[in-house]
Formats: structure tokens, sequence, C-alpha cells
């Protein structure tokens, strides 16, 4: 959810809170995100106290021929 929410806000410069300015609005449109399928969030079974798997690709468009 971190990463969604950080696509609408989030400063950088609160260091281990950089989340703690957001709007409700913003986690709500963070939220839709994850509720379309934009941001998928699946935990793993992982030794590792923190294991990011991060894929960022480019929304596809449709042309109108």
């Amino acid at each position: 959810m971190a990463a969604a929410v950080s696509v609408y806000g989030g400063h950088p410069e609160y260091r281990l809170e950089p989340l703690r300015s957001l709007t409700a609005a913003q986690i709500n449109q963070a939220q839709e995100m994850v509720n379309q399928g934009t941001i998928n969030i699946t935990p793993l079974n992982t030794a590792d106290f923190i294991h990011i798997d991060l894929t960022v690709t480019r929304p596809t468009i449709a042309v109108a021929q």
C-alpha cells in the first residue's frame, strides 16, 4: 500500500515517516489503484525481514486507427 500512496504523496524529508502528511483523498486514490490491479500487493513467505519485489510497467494506451 505504501507504494500506491507514494504515487500521490509522501515526503522523503520526513525520513521514517514519509507518508504521514497524506490526505484521505490521496489514500483513497491509492486504494483504488490497488483495487484496479494497477498495484499488486502479494505477501511472500520469506525469511527476510523486508523483501520488496517491484516491477514498473507503462500503461497500455489504445491508439485509434
